[in-house]
């Protein structure tokens, strides 16, 4: 078991898309200071059969530490009644 922070998006990053794909939708309050979330992750050593068949892979599962609550107004997240995630 391990814990992880992952940012929720890069400044920088570069996108590929296919014609007529829509870009993702990203909000940050600023460039500078982008929101980390901590995730857990949990895994175990691989099992193998005796005749070296692989088993199980030992990749349990990653959850993120967060809960969805609604906004305390609508200039928080644009829209009243949108849900956001909350540490």
């Amino acid at each position: 078991v391990d814990e992880k922070w992952i940012y929720i998006t890069e400044a920088d990053k570069t996108l590929y898309l296919a014609p007529g794909e829509e870009p993702p939708h990203r909000t940050v309050q600023s460039k500078r200071f982008i929101t980390k979330v901590m995730f857990m992750g949990a895994m175990m050593r691989p099992i193998h059969t005796s005749d070296g068949l692989l088993l199980f892979d030992g990749k349990l599962g990653m959850w993120p530490f967060t809960e969805r609550v609604l906004p305390r107004s609508h200039l928080e997240i644009g829209l009243l009644g949108r849900c956001k995630r909350a540490l």
